[in-house]
């Protein structure tokens, strides 16, 4: 029996280019068959394995993922990328603090790539480390001056720490490198959400959700959001935003719970007449659909870094809720059942403002 060449037999094998290409067409599962059949044949080539990792997190089959990253690591310990691809499976699978040491780690191996830091930067955000992350991404874009990801995070993480100058200048650096990108437009418009640009923001949510109108699931509650909020006063809006309301309100020594309950009968005036306002608006009689598949490490961590924003609206109407029904049941001494039938109605127009 005549045995192949290794030459005729690697000639054979699928190329990797074909395989990151399908990657990139968001095509895992044949992607997939094409590293396996690469490693079946070469166990030890990395470029291979590390290609399958990302093919089986793009299939949502983070745990053999991580079996596959451990295995790349155990192959090439002193590879960067190695050692990336399982923080990035650790990210995938919600072990922040674990990803961000694994950060660590390739960073030390290799701190010239700005892929590296937008990474680092975005899981320092998602464990609250906002300096850390602020630090990443500006380390990433001494490298990569033009790099989105190092933008996005940067602008998100100044925000947090209250640095607004910061913010809208990466904010205005990353529109000028990716102005066709829904993420962005989504990133920023939940931002303007958190200062009170109401109007501004509905700018960029309608963007998004026509550059990527697959995610209308969680693109349509927020646009909403800002097309009720576009009738309220900014400041009114601030002082929702939990421990920086104070802050971004000008009102640094009063106390933002005391602010909120003597704000709440104005809020709740704002609140009937922006339901009034949108009432007609095709946007608010529509269905969003089904929310699109998950995509990927980036899309998933970025779902669960929205998950962190605070809404204004639903703090300031529980608050109002509470607020007037025990002013009303105190200063009009109702008795138990006039203050249950108040509630009720109170409770079920906050229901339908926040449906």
């Amino acid at each position: 029996m005549n045995t192949p060449s290794k030459k005729r037999l690697s000639a054979r094998l699928p190329g990797m280019q074909r395989i990151w290409l399908l990657l990139k067409l968001n095509r895992p599962r044949l992607a997939m068959e094409l590293a396996q059949v690469r490693l079946a044949s070469q166990p030890t080539d990395l470029g291979a394995r590390l290609a399958l990792v990302d093919a089986l997190l793009l299939d949502g089959q983070a745990m053999r993922a991580l079996d596959q990253a451990k295995t790349a690591v155990g192959q090439a310990p002193e590879n960067a990328d190695s050692h990336f691809a399982l923080a990035r499976v650790h990210g995938q699978l919600g072990n922040l603090h674990t990803a961000a040491q694994g950060m660590r780690e390739v960073l030390r191996l290799n701190p010239y790539e700005a892929d590296f830091f937008a990474f680092q930067a975005q899981v320092q955000f998602l464990i609250q480390a906002y300096a850390n992350a602020v630090a990443a991404a500006e380390s990433g874009l001494s490298l990569h001056p033009r790099h989105g990801e190092c933008l996005l995070w940067l602008m998100r993480a100044a925000e947090q720490q209250g640095h607004l100058p910061i913010a809208d200048a990466a904010r205005e650096r990353l529109l000028a490198v990716a102005p066709n990108s829904g993420l962005v437009h989504r990133a920023i418009g939940q931002l303007l959400l958190r200062r009170g640009e109401a109007t501004l923001a509905a700018t960029h949510l309608a963007q998004a959700l026509a550059l990527e109108p697959t995610q209308a699931a969680s693109l349509v509650p927020l646009l909403r959001q800002a097309r009720r909020w576009e009738s309220w006063p900014p400041e009114l809006l601030r002082l929702g935003d939990y421990g920086r309301a104070p802050y971004l309100a000008g009102w640094s020594a009063v106390p933002s719970f005391f602010v909120r309950v003597v704000c709440a009968p104005v809020a709740w005036y704002y609140m009937t007449v922006a339901n009034a306002k949108t009432k007609q608006d095709p946007l608010f009689q529509r269905e969003p659909g089904p929310p699109a598949p998950a995509i990927g490490t980036k899309e998933d961590l970025d779902v669960l870094a929205s998950a962190t924003t605070a809404s204004p609206g639903k703090w300031l109407a529980f608050v109002g809720f509470i607020g007037l029904l025990g002013w009303i049941s105190v200063a009009w001494k109702l008795p138990p059942a006039g203050v249950a039938i108040i509630a009720f109605f109170l409770g079920r127009s906050l229901l339908r403002q926040h449906r």
